[in-house]
């Protein structure tokens, strides 16, 4: 059905003349012109796509049967592969079908990249790496870790390994898990020094001093977050610690700036970094002088009124209080976070991972979202508002037939309570027993 429906796209697609596919990691150009990206099959197709070193499809002719299944058949074959055998237009090229073109990328620009990026290239080792990291482990391989004295020497480096490591801790809209990412950030530092206090113990303090410039270059709200991370009891070198004395007067201020032009108002969060960074009262009103004149010198993109960030400012240390705003319960969730956080990734994966994780699968949530419809057809009373649920039903049974999910097509339960209620189509616009 899905190679039928391929076909039918495609010779719809090339009826007034050949269509062009360009590819980029995350958007298609459908004749130069981006198709919507907010539909996620878009985005799928685009990373599966360049995942494939495909850069533009070209649909010529009408394809066929057998042209269809050999696309997908190259589409499926692994990286090594693939590579070896000159990539996916190479091996194309081979097929003889020009119903379809293919062109890839340029490996050899790939290859000029990678030599080009240094300690960040983002090789295999590298990939590992941020793998280990991700998953909580407290090894590494001889590679991994002379890559890491490799990233230790370079603060670029060290900053996109944070970044790297940390990108996939963010919720379905995008935003970020601040104290995970946090933690995470934590972790990819305790792993340099621990490299780099093992190999190359004389080169200690210039790495910490590194680190504390990578620090200052994160988002400033993960900055925030790092700097109240606790210390584990097994570090040689407490990093965090490490990191607030390696902070200069022009960091600290500059940190200052930043989190103060950027939307809201000062919380008792920043005051306690400030005190944490600065706990002297004379550098501390140097440093704030100081984060004073960059907020009048500097843009930092804020959109507050800068008299508005200058009382913040003068507030910071003295009266500041968000009991009014926030319930105590949660304020004092919200300040154990970072904490809690912290104790997690010292114990490593929980036991449970496997049985939280499988929750996420397919079968799981087809269940949840199956169980949802339910309850809104169960729960709903007002008529006018009954046929929107009862399509969305209609249509989830049907994906349920499609995918060959038969069993879970049925619930008796559902259909003998919706057999009690008296239902009138010419009320609800349709009728919901007719897809049960």
């Amino acid at each position: 059905m899905a190679v039928e429906r391929l076909i039918a796209a495609a010779t719809d697609a090339c009826a007034g003349g050949m269509m062009q596919l360009a590819v980029t990691p995350h958007v298609l150009l459908l004749d130069g012109l981006p198709v919507d990206s907010t539909d996620l099959a878009v985005v799928e197709c685009a990373e599966l796509l360049h995942d494939r070193d495909i850069l533009q499809l070209t649909v010529a002719a009408p394809p066929d049967d057998t042209i269809v299944r050999s696309l997908l058949a190259v589409l499926t074959l692994d990286r090594e592969t693939r590579r070896a055998r000159g990539g996916p237009a190479a091996i194309w090229g081979g097929e003889d079908h020009t119903a379809i073109l293919i062109e890839q990328i340029d490996y050899q620009e790939i290859l000029e990249h990678e030599i080009d990026a240094g300690p960040a290239r983002r090789d295999a080792t590298w990939k590992s790496i941020v793998r280990s990291i991700i998953m909580g482990h407290s090894t590494f391989t001889a590679a991994e870790q002379d890559r890491l004295l490799e990233i230790s020497r370079d603060v670029g480096a060290i900053g996109e390994l944070c970044k790297d490591a940390r990108d996939p801790f963010c919720m379905p809209d995008g935003s970020p898990m601040l104290t995970t990412q946090a933690a995470t950030v934590l972790a990819v530092f305790r792993h340099i020094a621990k490299t780099v206090t093992a190999l190359e113990p004389g080169r200690v303090q210039q790495v910490i001093d590194s680190l504390a410039l990578a620090a200052g270059n994160l988002e400033t709200s993960t900055a925030l977050e790092l700097l109240l991370q606790g210390e584990r009891a097994d570090d040689r070198i407490p990093i965090v610690e490490a990191l607030k004395k390696s902070f200069d007067d022009q960091q600290v201020a500059l940190l200052l700036a930043r989190a103060l032009s950027s939307p809201g108002h000062a919380t008792n969060r920043l005051a306690r970094v400030l005190d944490t960074l600065v706990p002297d009262e004379q550098r501390k009103r140097r440093v704030l002088t100081l984060a004073r004149k960059l907020i009048s010198e500097r843009d930092f993109g804020s959109r507050r009124p800068i008299d508005d960030i200058r009382k913040s400012l003068d507030e910071l240390l003295l009266q500041y209080d968000e009991r009014t705003h926030v319930g105590s319960d949660y304020r004092e969730s919200m300040d154990a976070a970072a904490s809690r956080a912290a104790d997690l990734s010292a114990r490593g994966l929980p036991p449970e991972l496997d049985q939280w994780l499988a929750t996420l699968g397919a079968d799981s949530v087809r269940r949840l979202s199956g169980q949802l419809l339910i309850d809104l057809l169960r729960n709903e009373s007002v008529p006018g508002r009954m046929a929107e649920p009862t399509r969305d039903m209609a249509a989830f049974v049907e994906e349920l037939l499609l995918a060959g999910a038969y069993d879970e097509g049925l619930d008796t339960q559902t259909i003998e309570s919706l057999g009690k209620v008296t239902v009138d189509p010419a009320d609800y616009g349709v009728d919901p027993l007719m897809y049960l």
